[in-house]
């Protein structure tokens, strides 16, 4: 309801309206003793663009992250997941819902997931780490058991007093099936021209 119909009924305002020249006010009302009112008037319109600007900002980001083909994880100083993109979703078949404020483990095999605790204990407390601000190879683990090669770099990032953890992944299994094949291929190739070429040079001998 409106200011006035507020007023009507006796109660406290606190609307938003908008003037003519489309700046938005914040209404609020207070009713007197005697039934009439104290209204103040707050010009709120750089407030409102200063939300919609934020909220656009966090769209833009969140569509970035969600169509880069690396997945994106953070997790917390405990371990706990915080968000989940979707090239995180589709590596390792889990939704968000299935693993936000689970434990990273969950997507390490043995021995990495044991090791993992220590590994964060340990950077929190000297600094010095054997996977933050640098890239490994390393296997994590997908919903349905595989094992998966992947591309693991983790950055550190703060938030007021708070410290999260950043891992991009990149799925490496691609990378492997193409090794195999050129492995397959020399060794195909490797093996047809041997048996002719034996033949030649036996020719040659005789």
């Amino acid at each position: 309801p409106g200011a006035p119909a507020l007023m009507a009924a006796g109660t406290s305002i606190d609307v938003e309206g908008t003037r003519a020249d489309g700046a938005v006010l914040q209404i609020r009302g207070q009713p007197m003793a005697d039934g009439n009112y104290i209204v103040t008037y707050t010009d709120v319109t750089a407030l409102k663009l200063s939300e919609t600007a934020h909220r656009d900002q966090a769209t833009r980001l969140s569509a970035i992250l969600d169509g880069v083909l690396d997945a994106i994880v953070t997790i917390n100083e405990s371990g706990s997941i915080e968000s989940w993109s979707r090239s995180a979703e589709r590596l390792f078949g889990y939704t968000a819902g299935e693993v936000l404020r689970r434990n990273v483990r969950l997507l390490l095999p043995e021995p990495h997931s044991s090791a993992h605790e220590g590994y964060i204990r340990r950077y929190l407390q000297t600094g010095e780490g054997r996977v933050v601000g640098q890239r490994r190879e390393v296997e994590a683990l997908h919903k349905d058991g595989r094992r998966i090669p992947v591309d693991l770099g983790i950055s550190e990032m703060r938030i007021g007093s708070r410290r999260l953890f950043i891992g991009v992944i990149r799925d490496l299994s691609s990378r492997e099936e193409i090794e195999q094949l050129k492995t397959g291929f020399v060794s195909t190739v490797s093996h047809e021209l041997r048996t002719p070429l034996a033949s030649v040079s036996g020719s040659l001998g005789l």
